[in-house]
């Protein structure tokens, strides 16, 4: 497999290869090259599919992976975007809200995505105890502040770790939070994120202050 944006920092070496070990029959045919006890990556289960693909979940070099598969080349940009989402988070500062990201990888056939293991994901928002949902909601209002939306803030893009630690998966529909530049005091993902969840957020959330004249 060819390494795609090479020009991105990468935070583990890049893995050369997918495989299936057998262990899942149902593992979608197009995508399944010989089994390879050798192989840097090998697919365990098919989690879930989406609009461009399906995610997997698998072993990396004795740890757990999650690969978001492209089976269209029209859509392989959904992962470019993905991939540079990632790297934009990290830059800010933000590496410990979300999985560590392996790279993008691709062939003639496909494209897919490495991501690290973050735990599970949430049902409810109220599966979040009192702590972390006051460090998950002033993470995430640094987020809107340093300029970026998730996009698709919904319990299942929420993960807890065994450590407790929160953090936010699926960076695929992340955009600029405009907020600022629409003068509105407070992060239109924020106000929904109160409403969906009905929880009280207790800190001030403004983005902007406007001054009494």
């Amino acid at each position: 497999m060819r390494s795609d944006l090479t020009s991105l920092p990468m935070p583990l070496a890049a893995f050369s290869r997918a495989a299936d070990d057998g262990a899942t029959p149902d593992h979608p045919e197009k995508i399944v090259v010989p089994p390879d006890t050798e192989a840097d990556i090998v697919i365990r289960e098919v989690m879930q599919y989406t609009r461009i693909g399906f995610v997997a979940r698998g072993d990396a070099r004795g740890g757990c992976v999650f690969i978001k598969f492209c089976e269209s080349a029209e859509k392989w940009t959904d992962l470019v975007d993905e991939v540079r989402t990632y790297v934009s988070f990290e830059r800010a500062g933000f590496a410990d809200f979300i999985p560590p990201m392996y790279g993008m990888w691709y062939d003639d056939a496909y494209a897919f995505l490495v991501v690290g293991d973050a735990g599970y994901a949430l049902e409810e928002w109220k599966d979040l105890n009192e702590i972390q949902w006051d460090l998950f909601t002033r993470r995430l209002h640094a987020l809107h502040k340093s300029g970026f939306h998730h996009g698709d803030l919904e319990p299942r893009n929420v993960c807890v770790d065994l450590d407790g630690c929160v953090r936010l998966i699926d960076l695929g529909s992340s955009e600029e939070c405009f907020c600022r530049k629409h003068w509105r005091t407070e992060c239109s993902e924020m106000v929904a994120l109160r409403d969906d969840s009905q929880r009280e957020i207790c800190f001030e959330t403004s983005i902007i202050r406007l001054e009494r004249s």
